[in-house]
C-alpha cells in the first residue's frame, strides 16, 4: 500500500506541494501551525484554496 493511499485529496496537494512546511512558506505564512491544521483536519478552507492553487503554478513552473 503506498503512503498517498490513505490520505484525504486535500492532504495529498499538501504533500505534492512539499509538505507542510513549503506550502506554508508559498503561501507566505509566517509558521507552519496553520497548514498543519489544514493537513490534521484533511481539508484546506474554501476561502484559502485560490492561494493553494497559485502555489501549484509556482511549484510546477
Amino acid at each position: 500500500m503506498r503512503m498517498l493511499d490513505n490520505l484525504t485529496e486535500h492532504q495529498r496537494i499538501i504533500k505534492r506541494l512539499g509538505g507542510i512546511r513549503k506550502l506554508s512558506r508559498l503561501l507566505g505564512h509566517r509558521n507552519a501551525s496553520t497548514v498543519q491544521g489544514w493537513f490534521q483536519r484533511g481539508q484546506i478552507p474554501a476561502a484559502q484554496m485560490e492561494k493553494v492553487l497559485s502555489a501549484v503554478s509556482q511549484v510546477a513552473a
